[in-house]
């Protein structure tokens, strides 16, 4: 209660509050240097407490920075949680706050930087609506992380706000019913797309003089990392545009996606600076593309194959130099059309890396070239 110096305060097991006056006697909103405040609901609750008068009392001052609550069954919100009290907030966590039904407008906080919302089981809609809204909804955003929110169907104003204009990473997880997000800005760097219900990729925007022009996803020019699975509306990137030069900006560093081989190489073309993909395969893949559909993929370092049940040839995996790391998860046709056996499959990798040696035939070299490339250190086949 009159410890008034606290930077830093983490309070657990809330659930255990036995009285509204207990929670009063902290007084939190007097401690003027609070810059970081955690708050856990974990244990059993109280019944004879209403977890929002808790909240209520636990009201952090004006100078909190940091502000993260877990496990709060409350289905309101406490009086505080609005604008005016968070207005210096650059980071807000709410974990497993499965009775919320409505979130605070928090696109409105002037400071906020990082924003998570966990396993929100009873959220339907976010965003704000018309009545309340201004032209820029989160207007210094720089990482938002959206997991588990199975009810989570609509983004209000998606279409019609600038949203988040200084963005670098957008993770979205798990929100199978959600169909649209808004357009990405392209400060955007890191994407991850899990298990949503969208049907196409967002739009680019750039801003000029207050309005937006909405491009392609390949203007995304300060993109590195772009994961999407479990999204099939938008499965088959490499079938958008076929006219296009490239599908998807260059400067990816990073891929994870789910194709069909007959859209995977114009996916991955005019990826030079690729160094790790990750290559969900579609359930009718029986072959990765051809040489002259990979041989630009000079940066490639890691490669990660998952569930190819009809995967069966490499295709012309082995003129991707660069390749250090390959791994093979769950599919157990691989190569079995190409080798008669494990102990056939080490030999010509051991022959293929020495090709420039005359010791071994050249020809015996040259077949096994056609199955991995030689500069692999690192190869695994794990089945489940």
């Amino acid at each position: 209660m009159n410890m008034d110096n606290l930077r830093q305060l983490s309070i657990k097991q809330l659930s255990n509050v036995r009285s509204l006056e207990e929670a009063n006697m902290v007084n939190l909103v007097k401690k003027r240097h609070l810059t970081r405040l955690k708050l856990f609901w974990n244990g059993v609750s109280n019944p004879d407490i209403d977890h929002q008068e808790v909240l209520t009392a636990l009201q952090p001052p004006p100078t909190i920075r940091e502000l993260i609550i877990t496990w709060y069954e409350g289905a309101r919100l406490a009086p505080w949680m609005d604008t005016p009290s968070l207005s210096r907030l650059e980071l807000l966590q709410l974990d497993s706050c499965t009775s919320w039904e409505e979130l605070p407008p928090l696109w409105k906080l002037p400071c906020l930087k990082f924003l998570k919302l966990s396993h929100m089981k009873a959220i339907r809609s976010l965003g704000c609506h018309f009545s309340d809204c201004i032209d820029i909804q989160f207007p210094v955003l720089e990482n938002l992380d959206f997991r588990d929110l199975p009810l989570w169907e609509e983004w209000n104003g998606a279409d019609d706000y600038i949203w988040f204009p200084h963005l670098k990473c957008l993770q979205i997880q798990n929100c199978p019913k959600l169909q649209k997000i808004p357009g990405l800005p392209l400060s955007i760097e890191n994407l991850w797309m899990g298990d949503l219900g969208l049907e196409a990729l967002p739009l680019s925007y750039k801003c000029s003089n207050g309005s937006r022009t909405f491009g392609g996803f390949q203007q995304l020019m300060s993109l590195e990392c772009l994961r999407i699975d479990g999204c099939p509306g938008i499965a088959q990137i490499g079938s958008i545009g076929e006219g296009d030069d490239n599908i998807l900006p260059s400067s990816l560093k990073e891929l994870g996606i789910l194709e069909e081989h007959k859209y995977l190489a114009s996916c991955l073309r005019g990826l030079i600076l690729l160094t790790e993909l990750y290559l969900y395969c579609s359930p009718n893949m029986e072959s990765l593309p051809l040489a002259n559909e990979l041989e630009h993929l000079i940066a490639l370092r890691s490669l990660r194959i998952f569930n190819g049940e009809a995967l069966t040839s490499p295709g012309g995996l082995y003129i991707i130099k660069s390749l250090t790391s390959l791994y093979i998860y769950d599919c157990p046709k691989f190569l079995s059309t190409e080798v008669e056996s494990q102990e056939f499959l080490e030999d010509k990798i051991r022959k293929h890396a020495v090709l420039s040696s005359s010791v071994f035939d050249h020809s015996a070299s040259n077949k096994a070239a056609t199955i991995l490339p030689s500069s692999l250190e690192d190869l695994k086949f794990i089945n489940s």
